[in-house]
């Protein structure tokens, strides 16, 4: 009899570990085994099809304007789930009539899922399933609901609108950069960005938002008034620029994905011989580990080499036309256009005493700082 018990308890203990296994060989390969968040479905698993999750053609874009709306700055999560709400937008577990709650929409614009991760037992794993949210707009989101999260209440802005809010840290402690309207003796108001102070004492001081605008015109708009024919010349040799780049690296791409195709059969090998027992789990995970590193390294050349292949010649255009015309974009006296530009082409913004230090995001780098634009406008 206790021949048998030990038997049983030895059987279920196995089946136990080669479920645990499996879950694990399952969320390695990037499989949700869950409620899929709002703004996906879930696709039940039939005889022939497996079990998928699907973007949601009516909640994905609610969800993606929640973060749009956001990333802009000047709203509050309240601000967020009142138009959340407005937009109809439920989350699984709600009624039709149940309004979504604050919680629910903080979560949604925390969770990594709709950037390519999910965190199941405090580990984090790259899914294989669509994503609808860019990886840019959903950083920029974090560091604004960071900001938020240390702000005292008096710094809600009402309705007034700033051109930098959300956009710039100090450059000293690391706090977001708050802003306010002044009015000198000279009865003028002017707009300042000013440091929250929160982290440490910090030496920064008010910066005028009117030099800053000064500073970014003189360093990101093109050196000369840029005629329709310049500008056809431009987009030319852009588009000229990025096709040879992709005949150059169309070689290493292909040999990359040998390569990463290569190192997922190793994976699929190594589990599958510590699933028979062929290598104990210190082995496998060992193995594991410089497999993946390798793959992440390979994964990462690729991602680079991808970026040249983004742009198509509708956005090149686009992309020419705005950085052609950044001066009247800066000029202009709609504070919302502003913004949305600097949104589009800034990056990292921080204080370095009174101006700006920033990076120009991709591909408006290639057209702001190449050394030949000024030959392409002959």
């Amino acid at each position: 009899m206790g021949h048998r018990c030990f038997s049983a308890k030895t059987y279920v203990g196995s089946l136990r570990d080669n479920v645990i296994r499996s879950q694990e060989y399952k969320r390695e390969q990037g499989q949700w085994q869950s409620c899929a968040p709002v703004g996906y479905l879930n696709i039940p698993k039939t005889k022939t099809t497996p079990a998928d999750i699907i973007i949601d053609p009516d909640r994905a874009p609610k969800v993606k304007r929640l973060f749009e709306e956001y990333a802009k700055g000047g709203r509050t999560l309240q601000d967020i789930t009142n138009l959340a709400r407005t937009l109809g937008l439920c989350s699984k577990m709600c009624t039709v009539n149940k309004t979504i709650s604050r919680a629910q929409v903080q979560n949604i614009l925390k969770n990594t899922f709709y950037i390519g991760y999910f965190t199941q037992k405090g580990k984090v794993y790259k899914h294989h399933y669509p994503r609808f949210i860019d990886e840019e707009l959903f950083h920029i989101v974090q560091n604004v609901m960071e900001g938020r999260k240390r702000a005292p209440s008096k710094l809600y802005y009402g309705d007034k609108q700033y051109v930098f809010t959300g956009l710039v840290r100090c450059g000293c402690c690391g706090s977001l950069m708050t802003c306010e309207t002044k009015v000198k003796d000279d009865k003028h108001s002017y707009n300042y960005l000013k440091c929250n102070k929160l982290r440490s004492k910090c030496s920064q001081k008010p910066i005028n938002e009117a030099k800053i605008l000064a500073q970014l015109e003189k360093e990101l708009c093109l050196p000369m008034n840029i005629s329709d024919e310049m500008l056809k010349n431009i987009k030319s040799e852009v588009k000229k620029q990025l096709k040879e780049e992709r005949v150059n690296t169309a070689t290493l791409k292909r040999d990359i994905t040998i390569k990463i195709n290569d190192l997922d059969e190793q994976l699929k090998t190594l589990f599958r011989g510590y699933i028979q027992g062929k290598c104990d789990e210190k082995m496998y995970n060992e193995l594991k580990t410089e497999i993946e590193l390798e793959k992440e390294k390979l994964q990462k050349d690729m991602d680079r080499y991808l970026e040249i292949d983004t742009e198509t010649d509708e956005t090149l255009a686009n992309i020419a036309e705005i950085a052609a015309n950044i001066g009247k974009f800066l000029k202009s006296p709609i504070i919302s256009q502003k913004r949305d530009i600097l949104n589009l082409i800034l990056s990292d913004c921080k204080t370095e005493g009174k101006n700006l230090c920033f990076s120009i995001t991709k591909p408006f780098d290639k057209l702001l700082k190449t050394p030949e634009i000024n030959k392409w406008c002959r």
